[in-house]
């Protein structure tokens, strides 16, 4: 292991360079250059998950995922978004 993997919780957004920072150690997330970029991710997310049948998500949900409250519950896919798309 050349790096220790950064603390995830449920609800976190994260932007990596893998192409610089194949170790994700500097997360991009939080520039404003890069706002519109994972506005853009999101809107895909809820795209693909509406076009694929998933349920609805109740805002509630999703305003209580948003903190990171760590806890476990049930497994989500983790995606991973490249230039030309997403992938699981």
């Amino acid at each position: 292991i050349l790096a220790d993997a950064p603390l995830r919780y449920r609800g976190d957004q994260n932007l990596y360079n893998l192409e610089k920072d194949r170790f994700e150690r500097h997360d991009l997330s939080e520039l404003p250059e890069h706002q519109k970029l994972i506005e853009g991710f999101k809107k895909e997310v809820f795209t693909w998950w509406r076009n694929t049948g998933g349920n609805t998500i109740p805002l509630a949900n999703l305003a209580a995922n948003v903190g990171g409250s760590g806890s476990g519950g049930s497994q989500s896919p983790n995606l991973l978004f490249n230039r030309s798309g997403y992938r699981r």
